[in-house]
């Protein structure tokens, strides 16, 4: 298919695969489960490889693998690589993990390559799979408890300025819940966050959810899209999609065969400016 391409994609996505290979080694090694995810399940099923335009790489996993993962990351992992989520480090927002390339220069020799500057560096993201309640009480209560742990992190980060119409209204929520619930830093939150995202346990929910990158429950998905594996080629190797993976890229994106419009064809994290905190995580505690 033919697309825009305004930067020389090539060298960031042999990069993105070098950490992608690494991560797939050790899963593979220890029999943990995960699926390639987002743009790129798309990319595998529309293009058998990268989304033209697509800057990034995103994996999920089911809770139980992502806490082992997470358990041997810093032995099994290369040197040049670190696993690291909300627990390694302050004043961060999200609640999955990535697995981030320390090299300076080998962040800087892609950033020459596509003549662009790479916000965060160089990193795949794993996203955690959870399960959620079945009753309607128990979902609407745990909607308002994402919804107001995020609103919090908002609150905590950001200025009041800067937001949105509809983000000064989260701004505010989370200014009014952090004050009466005493939540004086990103950590106290994200703890909570954590034990809410493992109440409901994968294994035996009927229904679940994935955390992105905005702390809310948006979608959910049968516990039956995850029970298994579809292996499809990208680039030059094989990747695991959900074997629900229609229904799964269905609920998310709609008609995902389907090209978007010519404007929206471009990358989504080559920023102007560096992320204050991209090679932080690399510096081991």
């Amino acid at each position: 298919m033919k697309s825009a391409d305004p930067f020389n994609m090539r060298i960031h996505w042999d990069a993105l695969l070098e950490i992608y290979k690494e991560f797939a080694k050790i899963c593979d090694k220890h029999g943990l489960r995960y699926y390639f995810m987002e743009g790129n399940a798309i990319g595998a099923l529309r293009h058998k490889g990268f989304v033209p335009w697509d800057d990034d790489i995103d994996v999920a996993m089911p809770r139980p693998d992502y806490e082992r993962f997470r358990a041997i990351a810093s032995k099994e992992l290369p040197a040049h690589l670190r696993f690291w989520d909300w627990r390694d480090m302050d004043d961060w927002r999200f609640t999955f993990g990535k697995i981030q390339d320390c090299r300076e220069e080998k962040v800087l020799e892609v950033e020459s390559g596509i003549g662009h500057v790479l916000s965060s560096g160089l990193y795949i993201d794993i996203l955690v799979i959870d399960g959620f309640p079945e009753s309607k009480i128990r979902q609407m209560l745990y909607k308002f408890k994402v919804l107001l742990y995020g609103s919090a992190i908002r609150y905590l980060l950001t200025t009041f300025k800067c937001q949105t119409a509809l983000g000064k209204v989260s701004w505010l929520y989370g200014f009014i819940c952090s004050k009466l619930m005493r939540l004086g830093n990103v950590r106290d939150v994200q703890e909570k966050i954590d034990r809410l995202m493992k109440s409901v346990p994968f294994e035996t929910a009927k229904t679940t959810w994935r955390a992105g990158a905005a702390i809310r429950v948006t979608m959910t998905f049968p516990r039956e899209v995850w029970n298994g594996v579809v292996m499809k080629e990208f680039d030059d190797i094989e990747v695991p999609l959900p074997v629900g993976y229609d229904t799964y890229l269905r609920t998310q994106y709609g008609g995902y065969m389907t090209l978007p419009p010519p404007d929206k064809q471009r990358p989504s994290h080559c920023l102007a400016y560096r992320q204050p905190w991209w090679m932080g995580p690399c510096v081991k505690k």
